[in-house]
């Protein structure tokens, strides 16, 4: 049973750092929340089990910024552009929220940097926008860190610390992020490219036994009744797709969405 292979004090730090991050969000009271498209359909599910009003209600756009990516960084600059032009209403204040996992602090440092260039992009491609609009699109972010790998004492990335020193993240540390590098827990299965890259399209949606497991179990631990949970779908996922040209997609092929349980 899977009660069993979770230890209940993970379980318990793990489950009082979500509540930490829904208290955040509701705080911040983002336009918009990103999740990076590996690993964060369950944080967004489990999210979604503890305070599910809370994240539904908001506009939800996923973002592949993994570095099996094909040309990541393009990917994420140019997503982040075409997200600006499609939300951001000149003279008006748009927030913006991440929510990703960390280990030294690498990823979310590149997806920041690459995020702050997309920003420019969009700024200095509308000759309606000045310097002046920048401060009207505030981007913030949430790391989750694994109390784990802080004990081996590595280091955290530069540009991470730099972000912390800047208020530009807000830490969450849990005993073990019970989902982080787990394929069962990751929904989204990514369109391959090649042995050690993938496409930024969505091949296919499944959903294993342990993923719902693990959903119920943590519903049950919270006092929430899964089957009232509004869990994330395939094509939410998908919608986010559209922000990235053509020119990254697998332009011989297309992509045979399938779901499976």
């Amino acid at each position: 049973m899977l009660e069993k292979k979770i230890n209940k004090g993970l379980l318990t730090s793990f489950v009082n750092g979500m509540y930490l991050i829904d208290e955040y969000i509701k705080k911040f009271d983002p336009d918009i929340l990103i999740f990076p498209i590996r690993g964060a359909v369950a944080i967004n599910d489990i999210l979604r089990v503890i305070n599910c009003d809370n994240i539904s209600s908001r506009q939800i756009e996923y973002l592949y910024s993994s570095s099996s990516v094909y040309k990541v960084n393009e990917v994420i600059r140019e997503s982040v552009k075409n997200l600006l032009i499609e939300h951001h209403v000149p003279g008006e204040e748009i927030k913006i929220l991440t929510i990703d996992e960390v280990v030294s602090g690498h990823s979310l440092a590149r997806e920041t940097k690459y995020m702050k260039m997309g920003t420019l992009d969009y700024i200095n491609n509308n000759e309606h926008l000045g310097r002046e609009n920048l401060d009207e699109i505030v981007f913030k972010n949430i790391a989750i860190v694994d109390e784990r790998h802080k004990k081996k004492g590595k280091p955290y990335q530069k540009g991470y610390e730099k972000l912390l020193e800047q208020d530009l993240v807000y830490s969450v540390t849990v005993n073990e992020n019970i989902v982080m590098d787990k394929p069962q827990y990751c929904p989204v299965k990514m369109k391959r490219k090649d042995l050690h890259t993938h496409y930024p399209l969505m091949e296919r949606f499944e959903i294993t036994r342990g993923y719902l497991e693990l959903l119920r179990y943590i519903a049950s631990f919270v006092g929430q009744d899964l089957k009232l949970v509004a869990l994330q779908n395939p094509e939410a996922i998908v919608h986010s797709e559209r922000l990235i040209p053509e020119k990254y997609k697998n332009p011989k092929e297309t992509s045979n969405l399938t779901v499976s349980l």
